[in-house]
């Protein structure tokens, strides 16, 4: 979704155009909608993703981030005694985002090994591992991770 105020419309322009693109050129926001044939489902699917996001509540969310993301700190720790965390330790200043370094691993290692033998998605970031818990995870999807992690490390 692009959210755009109504008077800088004009100067902006969509990177890719389809059917339509003359009519709507001068239309205002209608000119970004003209893409031709799109994925339409996802457009019906994000009102049922806002209303449960909304159910949920943002406290929650974020509070269920921040605990896995202590249970990953926690299993990194545990697991993997000379990793060194990059994010702040601190809730406010990390969110729910996870990155240490183990020293003397290839990361790319890492992420192929991760991905294909355990399942487990994960980013690397240079020579760093990131980790990024939402409120869907599981505890078992962390330990699961941090296991993987450890194993190939």
């Amino acid at each position: 979704i692009l959210y755009v105020r109504r008077d800088r419309s004009d100067s902006l322009y969509p990177s890719i155009v389809g059917v339509g693109w003359e009519r709507a050129r001068n239309s205002g926001a209608k000119k970004f909608e003209t893409l031709g044939q799109q994925a339409v489902a996802r457009f019906g699917a994000m009102e049922e993703a806002i209303q449960f996001h909304n159910t949920l509540g943002m406290l929650r969310i974020s509070s269920r981030a921040r605990k896995l993301a202590d249970a990953v700190r926690a299993g990194v720790k545990k697991r993997i005694p000379n990793a060194k965390f990059i994010t702040p330790i601190e809730h406010q200043r990390s969110w729910g985002i996870v990155i240490f370094h183990i020293p003397g691993v290839d990361t790319s290692r890492v992420l192929e090994s991760l991905y294909r033998k355990y399942n487990v998605g994960c980013a690397v970031m240079g020579s760093n591992i990131r980790f990024s818990p939402h409120f869907y995870n599981t505890l078992e999807d962390i330990d699961k991770a941090v296991y993987a992690v450890a194993q190939i490390s």
